[in-house]
């Protein structure tokens, strides 16, 4: 259904600021700069926007079924897509200049998938899937061999109940099924993060409701999960606007999770080769979905921002995890909210 909330306009002005060359002897830095730009949107958090050749589309905060477009930076906004339900994931695909999108039915236990042509704007059907279960969440999509796929978290009540993840992958009007058990947590009291890929598997974070926070990965060909492996105790999975999970292109993953000891931000890193995860420093930061990260020049390698301070970071797992590339205080009246290549 739709829910319209209220917003706090001064935090929109920070859309309004994007990155800009200025060149240096032997080298090009990128400095963000205050385009005075007072949006009157802006995205719920930072996994539901993305720019794309000078446009910027994203779910609305104040209203989640609504998908729009801003070709001026911000300052004006057209709507794409207005649907009966919240969308939950939006996924691009660069080659096939699409943006799909996601949203659950909750009376007509369905699925599904749409998409933005970005080469003309229009909106356009792509696919739905049937869940059957007590109680559904959307988690993700993915695209494989031309067809769209589906993440869901399910809870089934077999006596106890019994959480699931489910992956679904529709082709040719049939569907084919896989699904990792996890336990009997009721769906309201855990939470997953959206996927990111290696090319090969799927990779996410499950959060229990003993505190514990497990990597789990699925193979992308047929959604085999091979891997469902616990973290460790006192861990939360951060707030949704902190989910995001970075991949360097060869073998470390990097995200945020929360320490219930001391109720603070850490980064940690997982390398998939070794198996092995790693807690950092404390960061209290919001990470680029790897997704949503071009990966060329001037746009190699993910960002991430300051939850309670103003400062941009760039991931780097080889040395480390993040520095520090732009402290924007100067620039920004309020804490920054989200994220993309070219825009905060």
């Amino acid at each position: 259904m739709k829910i319209n909330r209220c917003c706090i306009i001064i935090i929109s002005i920070l859309i309004g600021i994007f990155m800009i060359p200025i060149e240096e002897p032997r080298m090009e830095t990128r400095r963000y700069k205050d385009l005075s730009i007072v949006s009157p949107n802006f995205p719920e958090h930072t996994n539901l926007w993305i720019d794309y050749e000078g446009k910027i589309y994203m779910i609305d905060s104040v209203d989640e079924t609504l998908l729009v477009m801003s070709d001026d930076k911000g300052a004006t906004w057209s709507t794409l897509s207005d649907q009966a339900f919240d969308i939950v994931v939006i996924l691009i695909d660069r080659v096939a200049e699409r943006l799909y999108y996601s949203y659950i039915n909750p009376g007509g236990l369905t699925a599904v998938s749409r998409y933005i042509d970005l080469t003309n704007d229009s909106d356009n059907a792509d696919t739905s899937k049937g869940i059957a279960g007590d109680s559904f969440k959307g988690v993700d999509i993915f695209r494989t061999g031309g067809n769209t796929g589906f993440y869901n978290l399910i809870t089934v009540d077999t006596g106890t109940w019994q959480s699931q993840i489910r992956w679904n992958l529709v082709a040719a009007g049939t569907s084919i099924q896989m699904e990792a058990g996890l336990g009997v947590d009721p769906i309201a009291s855990i939470d997953v993060t959206q996927i990111v890929s290696d090319g090969t598997n799927h990779w996410m974070l499950y959060q229990s409701t003993t505190d514990h926070v497990f990597i789990v990965k699925s193979v992308i060909a047929d959604g085999t999960f091979t891997n469902i492996e616990d973290l460790g105790a006192t861990l939360n999975l951060p707030p949704k606007n902190q989910q995001g999970i970075a991949y360097d292109g060869s073998n470390i993953l990097t995200f945020v999770l929360q320490d219930t000891g001391d109720s603070k931000y850490y980064l940690w890193t997982y390398n998939i080769s070794g198996d092995v995860a790693t807690k950092g420093a404390e960061y209290n930061i919001a990470l680029m979905l790897d997704r949503h990260n071009i990966g060329t020049a001037p746009n190699e390698l993910e960002k991430a921002f300051g939850v309670f301070n103003e400062i941009v970071y760039e991931l780097k797992a080889n040395r480390g995890g993040v520095i520090q590339l732009q402290d924007i205080s100067a620039l920004a009246d309020d804490n920054i909210i989200a994220i993309t290549d070219n825009f905060l």
